[in-house]
């Protein structure tokens, strides 16, 4: 019906990696990854607030997200959605906690601590090198219509996670990763498009969680830098 060609259509997943060729060093690899995303702005900031809808792919529309971030590791996150419920975490430099239906834990696991102490690193997300203990240019790979550089990022503890740059833009396209969800961890799958700019770093304003049998699309609409932030909101 379309010309009467057959035959197989490569899917480009990122899970073919190559590793021959002429590849650039890992060093290179951050030091545009960290141009692309804002360098010397990322200095000039110590807080940030979030605001965004969430949407669950296929049961529910028009949740809410909200996150407070203070430099160097305080962070609280929000999540109210169906069927999830209001879902609370947060890591006040010391002590991590989960807010869910059933109540307040305190996080006492240390793999769940190192999860959400990764997540607390205000700066961690940008500088990659000093908040990872090893970092491996696994090679090049394709998602989508994109060439990407393929990171192993190995922290303390847990197994690493893979960052898939784009190899023209050096800004992220997915990554790879465990994140916490109500007191325990499950693998996802991001996807992170629609960069935009504000006040010279690059956020992604549209972000697609893939948790196995769900999905969350999650849509920033607000990105506020240097905010006050009553340090209350880091609390259990």
């Amino acid at each position: 019906m379309l010309g009467g060609e057959t035959g197989s259509i490569a899917i480009n997943d990122g899970r073919t990696v190559q590793t021959s060729g002429s590849l650039p060093s890992v060093d290179e690899v951050l030091a545009k990854y960290l141009a692309a995303v804002g360098g010397p702005a990322l200095d000039t900031i110590r807080s940030r607030a979030v605001k965004g809808t969430v949407d669950v792919v296929g049961v529910s529309r028009g949740g809410v997200i909200e996150t407070y971030e203070q430099a160097p590791n305080m962070v609280s996150t929000m999540i109210e959605a169906h069927p999830l419920g209001k879902i609370r975490f947060g890591f006040n430099g010391r002590t991590g906690w989960t807010q869910t239906p059933a109540g307040v834990k305190l996080i006492k696991d240390p793999e769940l601590l190192a999860a959400i102490k990764r997540e607390a690193d205000f700066y961690g997300q940008f500088k990659l090198k000093g908040a990872n203990q090893k970092i491996t240019l696994a090679g090049l790979s394709k998602i989508g219509y994109r060439d990407v550089y393929v990171l192993d990022l190995q922290s303390a503890k847990g197994p690493p996670d893979r960052l898939y740059l784009d190899a023209q833009t050096y800004l992220p396209v997915r990554s790879n990763t465990v994140s916490l969800r109500g007191d325990v961890l499950v693998p996802v799958e991001i996807y992170l498009d629609d960069w935009r700019e504000v006040d010279g770093i690059k956020y992604p304003f549209s972000i697609s969680q893939n948790m196995g049998r769900r999905t969350l699309l999650v849509t920033i609409k607000e990105i506020k830098h240097n905010v006050s932030i009553d340090p209350k909101m880091f609390e259990p």
